[in-house]
């Protein structure tokens, strides 16, 4: 049965979708793309019957190339924002870049097509109500010919990823507290003749006005934003507002969420918005396939123009933490983090679980055919958590397998890495052991910081952050209970 019938109720009545996406935006979608990897079905719903024309929000910072990349859903062609930083191996998207937001809302529905997966336009959320057990939501469907249907379904979850404007947190009667600032702004794109696409180009007629045009893929077609008036032709898309800084009191009540705008909005001066959202939205995504799976969850919640441009380097997002999170097991670290620091300390370069699993190349697996090279980043998947062994002992391999084994079904992938040279192994490795040659030894230089006598085990989540750094066996049973009940 492919995922287009999973999430067709009204032709598969015996399969109900598990999760109800609200919006198609960058938050709906990637959501969408990490429950459609992880086999969990779904719908995601439109108001709009056409999709958005604008490049809208364009700045992509390197930590969303990676989870783009992790979701297979790899954007080729990108323009730079800073001046060019060369890969490394461990960070091969290391600068930022320009990509229309409705170019990448494309590049993320073709990949969902793939699947099976289309977006149902003409679709809008009326109402929802809920109880332990699931959400009751009730959903009106527009035709070509305007004739509406309205119809009552049931889902385990409902995700609103319906903007700013959307219905989700008011019908949750969310707080969306903040403020509105004196600044009016017009952001489009229009077709300009004799202007040069070399160069991006900004004006500024006096101290509070400004227009910035940014040259687009398509010949002649630039966006544009500018404050006050301005009057321009040829216009393909064009909208105005006003800058608001809010933000929601709660991002979920029992079985209902809200990501990206619909849950917080700033100034888009640091090209964060649509970055954060994918992050916060790939990060439930995981989550949520969790769940959906029977895997719960524990939650332990109580109660000058240029130089504008050139942002911190920390804006990036690589740095991007959960150090301090209660669900991580860190027996490497000396103590917890004392204060909540979530983008991280550029010059702090010790690797801890809570981190950004630095990737690396040049690893080829043994026993394979193939002798093509492979990256741990394309092992990482939101699809299951993965343990780095590194150079495990054999006499403790079995029990180490043994102690996988009692996590639950289908959630992790064991990978023992070698150091480069190693070949052969003296452990048993059977099943669906993975084991890695690091021929050039940049797994080991990333992750092997420092050696007390116990060999090294790193966990890494679904969304590539490392959710522990143990010392044996005790640290494997440890991680689990923290995340898993039933």
């Amino acid at each position: 049965m492919s995922l287009t019938q999973l999430t067709n109720p009204s032709m598969y009545p015996t399969v109900t979708p598990q999760v109800l996406i609200i919006g198609s935006g960058p938050s709906g979608l990637v959501l969408a793309l990490a429950l459609a990897q992880n086999g969990i079905p779904f719908r995601i719903i439109e108001k709009r019957s056409e999709f958005h024309q604008s490049q809208r929000g364009s700045r992509t910072q390197a930590r969303l190339l990676i989870t783009i990349n992790s979701l297979a859903a790899e954007i080729k062609s990108v323009t730079t924002l800073s001046p060019y930083v060369a890969p490394t191996p461990d960070v091969p998207y290391p600068n930022r870049a320009v990509i229309g937001q409705n170019l990448a809302e494309g590049v993320l529905r073709s990949h969902l097509s793939k699947l099976g997966i289309e977006v149902e336009r003409s679709t809008e959320l009326v109402s929802f109500k809920q109880d332990e057990n699931q959400v009751t939501a009730e959903i009106l469907k527009r035709g070509p010919n305007n004739e509406e249907v309205q119809e009552t379904t049931t889902f385990d979850f409902l995700v609103g990823a319906d903007g700013a404007k959307g219905v989700t947190r008011k019908f949750m009667n969310l707080t969306f507290l903040g403020e509105t600032t004196e600044t009016h702004w017009v952001i489009g794109d229009l077709f300009v003749r004799g202007l040069s696409t070399d160069t991006w180009h900004n004006w500024r007629p006096s101290e509070k006005d400004m227009v910035f045009v940014r040259p687009t893929e398509t010949e002649e077609l630039f966006q544009t934003t500018c404050r006050d008036e301005i009057t321009i032709e040829n216009i393909k898309t064009l909208s105005e507002y006003r800058l608001n800084i809010r933000m929601v009191n709660k991002f979920s009540e029992e079985r209902v969420f809200v990501v990206g705008d619909a849950a917080y909005i700033h100034s888009p001066a640091g090209g964060q918005g649509m970055n954060s959202s994918i992050q916060d939205s790939f990060n439930l995504g995981w989550k949520l396939a969790l769940v959906c799976k029977k895997q719960k969850l524990i939650s332990r919640d109580k109660e000058d123009n240029e130089e504008s441009f050139h942002r911190p380097k920390f804006l990036n997002q690589l740095r991007v933490n959960y150090r301090w999170s209660c669900i991580l097991v860190d027996e490497h670290a000396a103590s917890q983090e004392s204060t909540k620091n979530p983008y991280g300390s550029l010059d702090d370069t010790e690797l801890r679980a809570g981190n950004r699993a630095p990737d690396s190349p040049s690893l080829t697996r043994i026993g394979s055919p193939s002798s093509d090279q492979i990256t741990l980043f394309s092992i990482f998947k939101p699809t299951h958590h993965t343990v780095l062994l590194f150079n495990p002992p054999a006499c403790e391999m079995g029990q180490i397998s043994a102690r996988l084994s009692a996590w639950p079904a289908g959630v992790v992938k064991t990978v023992v890495v070698l150091p480069k040279g190693v070949q052969d192994i003296q452990v048993d490795v059977s099943g669906e052991v993975i084991v890695l040659d690091d021929k050039e030894g940049h797994a080991y230089n990333f992750y092997i910081q420092a050696e007390d006598g116990r060999f090294p085990v790193f966990i890494v989540r679904p969304d590539g952050v490392i959710g522990g750094i143990v010392k044996g066996l005790e640290g494997l049973k440890t991680y689990p209970d923290k995340l898993f009940i039933g």
